[in-house]
């Protein structure tokens, strides 16, 4: 019984913590959030018979979560950027389906060239319990058809075959863009006058690294992905970060602007909240703040070095 009335207690605080949250986040200037609220504070966190409902508050407590992260502050990041998921959307057209979103069929295009055989690769589709090519849950993002490839830097076997007269991989493709979010980031950095501390920023691109698969107990290649760390002159949020590195948060204020038209009830509502709600926090576990810097900083600097 002491087990049971925790669990209430901890869903009663949540609830009052949650209507909280609403309150104060009505007044954000953020489009984002106020998109996302727009949808929450219709959800019902109590039953008809005056029982919390557990449902409706934990998603909204994944909303708090996300504002706690997105508001969190550091001079100091390690990101990563994954390329199939930069420049594909999930292929998902049946407006029933709570993953569903009208930006997903806007923009929808072909899929960029397989470089590594990453579309090929079999992936397990929880949905329909089976597994499935990854080219069968993606379509190409037509906002960024420019980007054919990784880079021309790489073979089919992430090898790099081209180099600069600095030895380091040519830029172009997906690499060569979020070189250019790197170095926009720091071109704003130099422009303080006052600024006291170092910028520095690294980047290195992963083609090459493996992972296990415990369907065929045998490692595979794992996404082409780049690992970036950037120090600053002075401390900004994590939502600041990604929109600085090109994260989309367009896409997703217009899909819970859909949300809150389209949805069937409450219920449906609620999911499909709890769906994107759970895309942004998968996507913020990108942009880490680092314990030990040191640690986080490439052995092998691919593309930038900027100290001033």
């Amino acid at each position: 019984m002491k087990d049971k009335g925790n669990n209430a207690h901890s869903l009663e605080k949540k609830h009052d913590d949650v209507e909280q949250l609403l309150a104060r986040m009505k007044h954000s200037s953020v489009d984002l959030h106020k998109a996302i609220v727009s949808v929450l504070t219709r959800l019902p966190l109590t039953n008809d018979n005056g029982t919390l409902n557990s449902n409706m508050i934990n998603t909204v407590w994944k909303y708090k979560q996300i504002v706690d992260s997105l508001a969190e502050t550091s001079r100091r990041w390690a990101i990563s950027k994954h390329f199939i998921y930069d420049v594909c959307l999930p292929d998902i057209s049946d407006h029933n389906n709570k993953d569903y979103s009208p930006v997903y069929q806007r923009y929808a295009a072909k899929l960029p060239v397989d470089q590594f055989g990453e579309l090929d690769q079999e992936i397990f589709e929880s949905v329909k319990g089976k597994l499935i090519k990854r080219r069968d849950r993606l379509v190409g993002d037509d906002r960024l058809q420019s980007i054919k490839e990784f880079g021309s830097a790489w073979n089919n076997k992430g090898e790099v075959i081209k180099t600069n007269a600095a030895a380091h991989p040519v830029l172009d493709g997906y690499v060569a863009v979020i070189a250019g979010h790197i170095d926009n980031v720091v071109h704003q950095e130099l422009q303080h006058s006052r600024r006291d501390r170092h910028v520095q920023a690294f980047m290195i691109a992963h083609t090459r690294d493996r992972e296990e698969v415990q369907w065929s107990s045998e490692p595979r290649l794992k996404e082409s992905h780049i690992h970036i760390v950037i120090a600053l002159s002075a401390p900004r949020s994590r939502y600041q970060m990604m929109r600085l590195m090109g994260y989309n948060f367009d896409d997703l204020t217009e899909t819970f602007d859909w949300i809150a038209q389209n949805s069937s009830d409450e219920e449906d509502m609620r999911e499909r909240a709890d769906s994107f709600l759970s895309t942004l926090a998968g996507a913020i576990k990108n942009y880490v703040i680092p314990s030990d810097y040191s640690g986080t900083v490439p052995c092998q600097v691919d593309t930038l070095n900027n100290e001033n």
